[in-house]
Order: structure tokens, then sequence, then C-alpha cells
């Protein structure tokens, strides 16, 4: 039973989103640029920006995370792989509409045409399903994915078209009133707010209809699905409803008689971190995460802080020992940037911790290693050396403290 409240009764909030202020400040950024800063070049720039940034928005919502993506560098210099496969895509599907265009009767033209942009929502959404550009090419795949939706594919639809008419009349309106330059860039910031809004509302779509589609919903990686004692008739009714508040007041309930049922704390946290209850969900996290770490689910737990992480309000963990543990998952994840800000001032909030010197010699390995950051690695180190000379890896660490000052001074 879906806990995603359905699309169509949350219309104003896709309008919503995109006057976030992360997303105002992005494309604001870029009306300003594009106004002293002009040319072709440039404008495929800020254009791979906005894509970027929308792609990002379409992953995250798919995943659950209702919140605009977070201004930061790796949010738009990292991951580049799903914005880089929807422009191959987009590539293929146009230009083979384009030769089949060519051979079809003249009577055939419209309404391959309708179909074709019909169909295009189902494109990327097969995209970010397989994240395989073959997948997302296939014909097959894109009548299987508007079949299993059904019909409020078609409500879908009728709102990305609204979207592009109200996109084209407000150009066409300030295109009198304004200058060519201030056009160009307002133009663009508009055309990048409606990008933005329409990613948003299909990753929602991928959201509502996981199942169907037979994506991996927020937190299923977790512990599956849910059985009838984990819900009630009485909050699906609300949220078929859109009555996000008293559906989580009714989960409250259920879990204040079973405060120890870890599936019910799960479904807490997707309600809140789906809904955007961006403020409980931040009191909330650390300590569904203490919770998991208590029943040795590391990777789940790392991934309720890697969440945290990409909404750009992470949290600072509650007990020193559950440091380690997700520090060393998310650097199998090649998450360093986010494993290394796990760690960082511990030795202040945890004074004299047994777990210290471990920690910071799995910190020194990720600075050096993943980072290339000696320097800051020979620090945690010399730390350790200082304050723990008695620790059981002392000699670990002096050995990789001697190992990078060889490597930063060969001469000596």
């Amino acid at each position: 039973m879906s806990s995603v409240t359905p699309f169509w009764n949350r219309i104003p909030r896709f309008f919503l989103y995109g006057i976030n202020r992360n997303v105002l400040l992005i494309l604001g950024a870029i009306a300003v640029a594009n106004y002293f800063i002009t040319g072709w070049l440039m404008l495929i720039v800020y254009e791979v920006i906005i894509i970027k940034y929308a792609s990002e928005a379409l992953q995250q919502t798919s995943q659950g995370n209702l919140s605009a993506p977070a201004l930061s560098f790796s949010v738009i210099n990292e991951n580049l792989e799903l914005p880089f496969k929807l422009f191959l895509v987009y590539l293929c599907y146009f230009y083979a509409l384009g030769r089949l265009l060519e051979i079809l009767p003249y009577w055939l033209l419209i309404p391959v045409i309708f179909i074709a942009i019909l169909l295009l929502p189902a494109v990327v959404i097969s995209l970010v399903i397989s994240e395989e550009i073959g997948h997302a090419l296939n014909p097959l795949n894109w009548f299987s994915i508007t079949l299993r939706i059904g019909w409020p594919y078609l409500i879908m639809f009728l709102f990305l078209v609204l979207f592009g008419i109200v996109n084209t009349q407000l150009g066409d309106l300030l295109g009198s009133r304004l200058s060519s330059r201030s056009l160009s860039s307002f133009g663009l910031a508009l055309d990048g707010y409606f990008m933005i809004v329409i990613f948003h509302l299909m990753g929602y779509i991928v959201l509502q209809y996981h199942e169907q589609l037979g994506h991996e919903a927020p937190g299923e990686q977790q512990q599956g699905g849910l059985d009838d004692k984990h819900s009630s008739p009485l909050m699906q009714k609300f949220l078929d409803e859109g009555n996000i508040p008293a559906a989580l007041a009714e989960l409250s309930s259920l879990i204040q008689d079973s405060p120890l049922d870890l599936e019910l704390r799960r479904r807490m946290y997707v309600l809140l971190s789906s809904h955007g209850e961006q403020e409980r969900l931040r009191r909330y996290a650390p300590h569904y995460v203490d919770m998991l770490m208590g029943q040795g689910r590391k990777e789940d737990a790392a991934s309720v802080y890697l969440d945290s992480v990409e909404r750009g309000d992470p949290f600072a963990l509650d007990k020193a020992a559950h440091h380690l543990p997700i520090m060393q998952v998310l650097r199998m994840r090649r998450k360093p940037k986010q494993a290394i800000l796990l760690a960082q001032g511990f030795h202040k909030r945890f004074p004299a911790d047994l777990h210290t010197p471990e920690l910071y010699l799995e910190m020194a390995q990720i600075l050096s290693e993943e980072l290339q950051r000696d320097d800051l690695a020979r620090n945690a180190l010399a730390y350790v050396l200082k304050n723990h000379p008695e620790t059981p890896v002392v000699d670990e660490v002096k050995k990789y403290y001697s190992l990078l000052s060889q490597l930063n001074n060969p001469a000596g």
C-alpha cells in the first residue's frame, strides 16, 4: 500500500517547488550572468547547469526527497552521468523521429508527432528507472510505462502541456516590455523554472508509481514492504486525501503503541522525507539512525545520513561508536566528502573518546587516498599521536604518518 500522496492532490506544491530559495538563487545567478556574459558558448554552459540541477531534482524526488537540491559544488559538478545520458536519449529520440517523419505520408505526420510528444515523459521515466540508454530508447518500455501508470499518465501529460503553454504565454507577454538582453536573461530563467518543475513532477510520478514501475522506493532497501500491522485504514485514508499532518499523527499513535517496532519507525522516516516535513525530519533522523545502528543496520543508517547531506541539512550523530561504521560504509559507496563531513570535529564532541584514534586513522586514509589532501591527513594523524599515544592502533598510525611524510618530502 503506497504512502505517497497522489500527485493530483498536490499540484500547487509543484509550482511552489520552483520558487524554493535554492531554485531562485541558481536561476537568478544564471540570469544575472547571462545578462553580463553572453555568447553561444556561455549559453550552453548555462543550459547544462539548469539541466544538471533539474536532473538532480528528478532523481532526488524519485527517491522520496521532495526538497529542492542543495546549492553545492557536488550537485552541479558531480554525478553528471544522468544528464548526459538524458541528452543522448533526447538526441537519439528526436533524430529517429525526424527520420520517421521524412518517410511517412502527410496525413500521418500530426498523429505521429502527437504520440511522440505524449511518450516523451515515458522516455525520461524509463531512463530514471533503468539508468540505461538502451532501456530508455526501447519503444516497448515507453508503452509499458504508460499502461502501468494508466489514466494518471494522461493527467500528468496535460499538466506538462499546461506548464509549456504558461511558459510560452509569459514569454510573449514580457517580450514587448523588456529589452532584448533583459528578455534573454529572464527567458532563460523562466525556461529553467519550468524545466525544474516538470522534472520534479516526473520524479514524483516515479515515486508514486514505484511499485507498478518496479522502481525502488525510499526506504525499501531497509526492509521491504509493509504488512497490515504497520498501517491502518485511517492513515491510508488521510494519505489519499493529502492530509499529511493527520496521517503523521495516526502513525505517531501506532509508534506509541509499539515503540520498538523499527518498521513503523522506517515508515515515519519515509513519510517525513517524501512530504517535505523538514523540521520534523531534522529532529527525527538522528534518533532513527540510533535505532538502526542498535539493530546492526549500518547500511541503512548510512543512507539516512547521506539523505540529510543531499538535502543540505546534515545532522550530527548522537553516539560516538556509530561514526566509524557509517563512515566506512560511505567510503565504500565512494562518498569520501560525506564521510569526512561526518567525522569533522569528532574529538570536540567526544573528548578523549576511545574511538577517536581509529576514526581519525580512517579519516586520514580517506583524505589522502580519496581526496588527495595529505596535509589534512597528517594533521589528523598528528592529533592521534599527541593525544592518544597508547592507542592499540598507534603503530598503524605511525606507519601511515611516516609514509605520508616521505611522499611529501622525498628528499628528506
